[in-house]
């Protein structure tokens, strides 16, 4: 599995979950230390950007901003509030094992 596969699977298990708890269990299944999973810091934090699309004028289409996968395969459930959890969106689903 790997890191998106990861993150997809436990938020489609734990809708709601937030960012430490899911930043904490990828960090368990990458076989961290129990300290290090604690100290949970910018680790892995890129998966939680908000992805973004742009305009490329070359071409003249919208092409997706490699920045990170919030809105892209997860979101937040109240965008307006900071502190919410995540929910998959339909590309997310793909993403998830079973």
């Amino acid at each position: 599995m790997n890191n998106l596969e990861c993150i997809a699977t436990y938020i489609h298990e734990n809708p709601g979950a937030r960012y430490t708890t899911i930043i904490q269990n990828l960090m368990l299944y990458k076989g961290f230390s129990a300290e290090r999973i604690a100290k949970v810091g910018g680790q892995y934090s890129t998966y939680m950007l908000a992805a973004g699309m742009r305009l490329d004028h070359n071409s003249m289409a919208w092409v997706r901003e490699d920045r990170g996968y919030t809105n892209w395969l997860w979101e937040k459930i109240d965008k307006s509030n900071r502190c919410s959890g995540y929910k998959l969106t339909k590309r997310g689903l793909v993403y998830v094992q079973r």
